[in-house]
C-alpha cells in the first residue's frame, strides 16, 4: 500500500521596501505629510545633493511614502526602511501597534506624537541608526531614567552620531548631568535650553568650528570687492598671471557653486518641517 506524502514549505512575506517613510495614526497628519510627497519626489536629487549641509549635528528628514498605522496592521505587511523613517503617533498602544512590523538598516529616525515607552524606543533604535530627534513624551517610571540616559549615552559613539531630545524635561537634565562624564560626548549649542538638549560626539564640535570658518571665509570672499569699493579701497584683485587667473577662476567656481546651494535651501528650508505647525 502507498502512503501519500505530503510536504510543506513555510514561507516568510517578502516586506514592502521603502527608502523614506513617514507613518502616522493621525489623519490630518496624513494629509499633510502626503502632500509634501511630491515635491520631495520631484526635487529628490536637489534635497539630497543640500543633505549634507543639514546633517551634521542633527538631521531634516524627506520622505517618498506615507502610511498610516492602520494600514500596515490591517493588512499585517511587513515594512523594510532603508534610510529614514519618520514615526508620529498619538499614544504608546498605537506605537505598539506598529513596531512588530517594522524593520530594516535605516539609519535616521525622528519620533513625534504623543507618548512611547522607554522599551518601545529601545525597538526603534536599531544598530544602524546613526540620528536620532525626538519630540514625543517619553513615559518613565521611576526606576527607568537611568536606563533612558544610558541608552542615550550608548548611542552616540561616532562621529556622525546624535539623539536631539525634544521632550521629558525631568530626562533632558539628568541627560545634561551625565553627558558631563563623558569625555566624547557634547552637548551641541543648548546648554542653557531647559527644553532640549542635542547629544553629539566631541568631533563634532570641531566639525562645526572648521564649518563656521569656511563660512567666515565665503563672506569674507564675497564682500571683499563690494567693501573696498564703498570704502574707496584700491581693488583687492590678484596680480595678473597664468596660475593667478587659473586659481582665481577656481575660486570664483566654488564661490558661485556656493552661491547656488544657499539660494536653493533658502527657498527650501521651509519644506524640512517634519510635523504640521499648531
Amino acid at each position: 500500500m502507498l502512503i501519500p506524502h505530503f510536504s510543506f514549505k513555510l514561507t516568510m512575506p517578502l516586506p514592502d521596501v521603502f527608502d523614506q517613510l513617514y507613518i502616522t495614526d493621525d489623519e490630518a497628519v496624513y494629509y499633510w505629510a502626503t502632500n509634501k510627497v511630491y515635491w520631495f519626489q520631484t526635487l529628490k536629487y536637489l534635497y539630497w545633493l543640500i543633505r549634507w549641509m543639514l546633517d551634521g549635528a542633527s538631521f531634516k528628514p524627506t520622505w517618498h511614502s506615507v502610511l498610516t498605522v492602520e494600514q500596515i496592521v490591517k493588512e499585517k505587511q511587513l515594512i523594510y526602511v532603508s534610510d529614514t523613517l519618520v514615526v508620529n503617533c498619538q499614544s504608546i498602544e498605537a506605537f505598539e501597534e506598529l513596531i512588530p512590523f517594522l524593520m530594516g538598516s535605516y539609519t535616521r529616525l525622528m519620533i513625534h506624537g504623543g507618548s512611547i515607552s522607554l522599551g518601545q524606543l529601545r525597538r526603534l533604535m536599531k544598530d544602524t541608526v546613526r540620528k536620532v530627534e525626538i519630540t514625543a513624551k517619553i513615559e518613565l517610571k521611576s526606576d527607568e531614567y537611568g536606563n533612558a540616559v544610558q541608552l542615550i549615552m550608548r548611542h552616540v559613539h561616532k562621529t556622525g552620531d546624535n539623539f536631539h531630545l525634544m521632550s521629558t524635561p525631568q530626562l533632558i537634565t539628568k541627560v545634561k548631568s551625565a553627558v558631563k562624564g563623558y569625555e566624547d560626548l557634547r552637548l551641541f549649542a543648548s546648554d542653557d535650553e531647559p527644553k532640549k538638549c542635542n547629544v553629539v560626539h566631541w568631533k563634532m564640535e570641531w566639525i562645526a568650528g572648521v564649518s563656521y570658518a569656511v563660512g567666515l571665509c565665503y563672506l569674507m570672499a564675497t564682500l571683499r570687492e563690494p567693501i573696498a569699493y564703498i570704502l574707496g579701497l584700491p581693488s583687492l584683485s590678484v596680480p595678473s598671471s597664468p596660475i593667478a587667473n587659473t586659481i582665481d577662476f577656481a575660486l570664483n567656481c566654488v564661490l558661485w557653486a556656493l552661491h547656488i546651494l544657499l539660494f536653493v535651501f533658502s527657498i527650501l528650508r521651509n519644506t524640512f518641517e517634519s510635523k504640521p505647525k499648531k
